[in-house]
């Protein structure tokens, strides 16, 4: 059985603060924002040399791979949940998590 290495804390943003081309780690309980990535026009995505476990850059490209793969079918998953719900006239959407997913479906499409 494998053992799992911990990424980089969440959440992570794009371009945070004057970090253009970077992807910041803002998860962590001090001030500081550990680079997770970096990309430019001139080359790919590279998980970044900054951090200085190699199994921890590796559980970050594992993450970021995971993410990207499975984003439609979650977001398809979220979406045919959201539309069941609405055809329920009986549910309190609001005890269900209906209004949560909504939200987020909706901050999907705005990216």
């Amino acid at each position: 059985n494998k053992t799992m290495t911990k990424h980089t804390p969440l959440p992570w943003a794009k371009d945070y603060g004057s970090s253009k081309g970077h992807i910041k780690s803002l998860g962590k309980n001090d001030d500081s924002t550990p680079t997770v990535a970096r990309y430019s026009g001139y080359s790919n995505i590279e998980v970044c040399a900054a951090i200085k476990y190699d199994e921890e850059k590796e559980a970050n490209a594992e993450l970021i791979v995971k993410a990207v793969n499975n984003h439609a079918a979650l977001v398809d998953a979220l979406k045919s949940m959201c539309e069941w719900h609405e055809k329920q006239s009986t549910w309190d959407k609001g005890d269900n998590g209906y209004y949560k997913a909504k939200e987020l479906l909706n901050s999907l499409n705005k990216s």
